[in-house]
């Protein structure tokens, strides 16, 4: 395919005019680091191994998220696009064969800020235009099976030789929304992996049995847990997530611990049903709502062991400081401001 072509000879070199959507949300700029080598639709970057990865795409920005050389590899740099769209953030995903998914976010609201629904809409038709003419081949709709009040979610999945694509986008609507328009886009991202891959992006989105069917055994579960001669409890193969700059972190220590049991939900996913603020974080009380609701779906049962309240914060600092009385420590003094970091700090010392 003619487009195809141009656009890998092309790829590595400086995208030109990379700014449709950063021209609707903010001042940006007008050249960019491409990332269109990584989703050709032939397939050519599909199991390189890390150190190939990081010499060719390092300087774009790529870390591993976890220490040393890791599974998972993430960039967030203003200068990214693919297709000539600006991308707020790239992440590369590696198996025991190399290299196997890829994936871009082109918005999210705790990332970039909340956005009119019409220009949201615009981003959306450009992105399946651009995908439509880099694949060659016309998109498929899928089924949303994970539907939730106030919550409407759609993906697009396009199937060539050598790639599968999947964008999916989510707005927020009715109450859910906190807008006079009744419509919050929330965000906007792509996948993408080999055009084999048994994770066939065509199924109906984010399904239940596709969910369950990625789901670790007990047995390795009980493998990851590791008890220390002080009493100390480690828990390893923990995945990592990043959650930026925004107030994702209960959204994004939620995603941890779905996906370290199998679950495919992410932080995006987890702000938007918990009503998660960039600028505010999470009510915990609203997580926790969610997390239950999700529960029969995801095949999670929820148990709370200990619920974070006034006054059992205020029972636990005293149950440790007659302890410390015990064993001759410091213990710790409250006034009328209480910084409960430190608290918890001086707790771990």
């Amino acid at each position: 395919m003619k487009t195809a072509g141009w656009f890998w000879g092309f790829s590595m070199y400086v995208c030109l005019a990379c700014g449709p959507f950063r021209t609707l949300l903010a001042d940006g700029p007008t050249l960019g680091l491409s990332l269109d080598a990584l989703f050709d639709p032939r397939g050519g970057m599909w199991g390189i191994g890390r150190e190939q990865f990081m010499n060719r795409f390092g300087g774009y920005g790529f870390r591993w998220l976890s220490s040393g050389t890791g599974n998972t590899a993430l960039a967030r740099n203003e200068n990214l696009c693919l297709l000539s769209l600006s991308v707020v953030e790239a992440d590369a995903v590696f198996g025991d064969s190399g290299l196997k998914e890829v994936g871009v976010l082109f918005y999210s609201r705790g990332d970039v800020g909340d956005v009119p629904a019409e220009r949201f809409e615009d981003m959306v038709n450009v992105t399946e235009q651009r995908l439509t003419e880099w694949t060659g081949v016309r998109p498929s709709t899928v089924v949303d099976t994970l539907k939730t009040a106030g919550v409407s979610r759609e993906a697009r999945v396009w199937t060539s030789k050598g790639s599968q694509y999947k964008l999916e986008w989510s707005v927020s609507t009715g109450s859910r929304s906190r807008d006079a328009g009744g419509i919050r886009p929330e965000f906007l991202r792509l996948r993408c992996q080999p055009a084999d891959s048994p994770d066939d992006f065509r199924s109906a989105l984010k399904s239940v049995a596709a969910s369950r069917s990625r789901s670790v055994s007990l047995a390795g579960l009980k493998g990851n847990v590791r008890v220390e001669e002080n009493g100390d409890v480690f828990i390893s193969n923990f995945p990592m997530v990043d959650q930026g700059k925004k107030g994702y972190c209960a959204a994004a220590v939620t995603e941890r611990v779905m996906r370290y049991y199998g679950r495919e939900l992410d932080q995006h996913d987890m702000a938007q049903l918990a009503g998660t603020s960039a600028q505010q974080g999470t009510d915990p009380r609203s997580m926790l709502q969610t997390l239950r609701s999700l529960g029969t779906a995801f095949g999670c049962k929820v148990m709370v062991h200990e619920e974070f309240t006034v006054n059992n914060f205020f029972r636990l600092v005293e149950k440790y400081n007659r302890e410390a009385k015990q064993r001759g420590l410091d213990e710790i003094k409250l006034g009328n401001e209480i910084d409960v970091n430190a608290v918890f700090q001086k707790m771990d010392t």
